[in-house]
């Protein structure tokens, strides 16, 4: 059914997993360009934000809680760029996205800066817990060209990281 994660899903890097990106990139008018061009970039998002409970952008490492923000934000289907952008830029791929404003752009960029804020969260509480080197740096660097593209920009990661209710 239409925004199911399909189980049997081709194996990555095989002719099937090829043209099953090549189908979704057409359909959603995504183009890639570049070293080893689109055989070279991870295939897009298949399926809808929410689709199998984010399943999906869990396993690109978005946490949960970011992926109820989108549900409770009424971000239900990703754009052409955050279909490409976000399993590209999860995957620590080069990424350049060319797309007017309010094609998702800020969205598709912040996605993948909160799966690697999560990741770094995890391993410094394993740190904590000696199960892994303490040693920690700079996880995600936000450039904004303005200072109103800066306010949306935290907005947005407002949005997709709310405040953590305070244990009492």
């Amino acid at each position: 059914a239409a925004g199911e994660v399909n189980a049997a899903a081709p194996a990555p890097g095989s002719q099937a997993w090829l043209q099953a990106a090549a189908l979704l990139r057409k359909a959603h008018g995504i183009k890639v360009a570049g070293a080893g061009g689109a055989a070279a970039a991870p295939p897009p998002l298949s399926n809808a934000f929410g689709a199998d409970s984010g399943a999906e952008l869990r396993s690109l490492g978005v946490p949960p809680r970011a992926v109820a923000a989108l549900a409770e934000a009424g971000l239900s289907e990703p754009t052409a760029c955050q279909r490409q952008c976000v399993p590209a830029l999860c995957a620590a791929v080069d990424t350049l996205c060319v797309a007017p404003t309010g094609s998702g752009k800020t969205l598709a960029f912040l996605l993948p800066a909160v799966a690697a804020m999560e990741r770094e969260r995890v391993r410094a509480a394993a740190a904590e817990e000696g199960t892994e080197d303490a040693k920690t740096g700079v996880v995600v660097v936000v450039l904004a060209p303005t200072a109103e593209l800066a306010q949306q920009t935290l907005r947005e990661l407002r949005r997709l990281l709310p405040p953590k209710p305070q244990k009492r």
